[in-house]
């Protein structure tokens, strides 16, 4: 069940998801195969500029990235999810270039093997780690169909094939040791990238903006991956072949790393427009705003509206909050802090939830801070179709915890900063509000985090 505020972003990116395929993809596609198309009619003046279209296209990857890390500003989660995608797109670029100026600048009609080949295998060892961890994150959320894993297994096949050939080729001296170690390598990386690749793309929702990144970034490196078996294998059959139809396979090289370069600019897209520094500073801003209020323990009340604010005692609040469990069907728990799974009214309170959602016709979902020990603990309430367990694995200028109840409550409860005269368990202090403002702050809040985690780790 989505709420308004998500069905407003969720239609935004879509909305530009479409823009994105007219403006960029399409018309980058189109360029790469006319340029192809000349680089096959007249040979004598573009068999040279295979790799240009490459180094173009990594080039500009190049600046998304540094526009990512410095402006827009990956936060330390995602740096660590990504890391490995950029690097390994770094590397790309590095090779690529060297392909380039080796071909152009050295007049190598082909150079392979070369000393590109050294910062391409690496490019591949980095994004067949990226893959492999991609998909043990996803095993490890229990997100992950055991279908798709059966059905890509014989996949492996395949790259043994290759080696076995390339070692024939060896064997009857028709290539040399470097070759045929520079070959193996490429099929072991790429035949681990391609299982990897497709066990995620079909365990993914093709239809969702906020993972479309993730489409084309799987996309890019399966294509990228046929683009190796075709160049390798071609020129283990004869020089010759190789020649003829490198074009082809630049063509392959240029849309991979077309792809790679979009996911990295849609993962750019959804953080600028989820608005993700603004979090932070709503966060800060709201809980001081609690904070001064905590010394109240009254009803506050705007006269001539229909909100009110209740900004009460800890034991009152508990009480207050379990009115609401009762009649709610729709309720959004946000844990900032996972220090509130410990609290013995907080786990009384889930306890109810999750008994309440065994009979009762109501959908919870819980958004709350990654970890082994904390996803070992709530293993029975994603189990109930009715509660929908989400994780995330930033940090965030918050310890609250927050309720939404029908998306017309919410209630907060939060710790005041420990100090010698305070006891930081006793120090809790809580709120509900029916205010539209600070209600629907929230479920925007809610709504970004959750689109943010679903892009990060699909």
């Amino acid at each position: 069940m989505y709420s308004p505020v998500f069905d407003e972003i969720y239609y935004r990116m879509k909305s530009q998801a479409k823009s994105t395929l007219l403006a960029i993809i399409i018309p980058s596609c189109i360029a790469i195969l006319l340029f192809y198309i000349g680089a096959y009619f007249h040979p004598d003046f573009f068999s040279l500029l295979n790799g240009l279209p490459g180094v173009i296209i990594l080039s500009c990857s190049v600046i998304v990235v540094t526009k990512l890390l410095f402006y827009t500003k990956l936060e330390r989660s995602e740096i660590h999810k990504f890391r490995s995608l950029i690097l390994g797109i770094v590397f790309f670029l590095i090779g690529e270039t060297l392909y380039f100026y080796q071909q152009y600048f050295l007049q190598i009609d082909i150079p392979y093997p070369s000393v590109a080949d050294v910062p391409y295998l690496l490019a591949n060892l980095i994004f067949s780690y990226f893959l492999i961890s991609c998909v043990f994150s996803l095993l490890n959320r229990k997100s992950v169909n055991p279908l798709p894993i059966i059905l890509v297994s014989p996949v492996a096949i395949f790259p043994i094939y290759l080696i076995l050939s390339s070692a024939y080729d060896l064997a009857i001296n028709e290539s040399t040791e470097l070759e045929f170690i520079v070959n193996a390598l490429y099929y072991i990386f790429d035949g681990l990238m391609l299982i990897t690749a497709l066990i995620i793309i079909l365990n993914l929702k093709k239809y969702d903006p906020f993972i479309f990144h993730w489409i084309f970034i799987t996309l890019g490196l399966i294509l990228l991956v046929i683009g190796d078996v075709g160049y390798t294998y071609f020129s283990i059959i004869s020089e010759s072949l190789i020649e003829e139809y490198e074009w082809l396979w630049s063509i392959i090289y240029a849309i991979g790393y077309l792809f790679l370069g979009i996911g990295i600019y849609w993962f750019d897209r959804i953080k600028n427009t989820l608005e993700v520094k603004k979090i932070n500073v709503f966060l800060e801003k709201d809980e001081m705003d609690r904070l001064k209020n905590s010394s109240k323990n009254e009803l506050v009340a705007d006269s001539g509206t229909e909100f009110s604010d209740h900004i009460i005692g800890y034991e009152n609040f508990v009480d207050k909050l379990e009115d609401y469990l009762e009649w709610s069907k729709e309720i959004k728990i946000l844990f900032y802090d996972k220090y509130w799974l410990g609290n013995e009214e907080v786990i009384l309170i889930l306890e109810k939830i999750q008994q309440r959602a065994v009979v009762a016709e109501i959908q919870v979902n819980i958004l709350l801070p990654s970890s082994e020990i904390i996803f070992k603990s709530l293993v029975s309430y994603i189990e109930n179709r009715n509660i929908l367990v989400s994780f995330f694995d930033r940090a965030f200028s918050s310890n609250s915890l927050v309720f939404i109840f029908e998306e017309k409550y919410v209630a907060i409860m939060d710790r005041k900063p420990a100090s010698e005269f305070v006891n930081n368990d006793a120090a809790v202090y809580a709120l509900i509000t029916n205010k539209d403002t600070t209600v629907w702050s929230h479920i925007d809040t809610f709504e970004k985090i959750r689109a943010l985690e679903k892009a990060v780790n699909m």
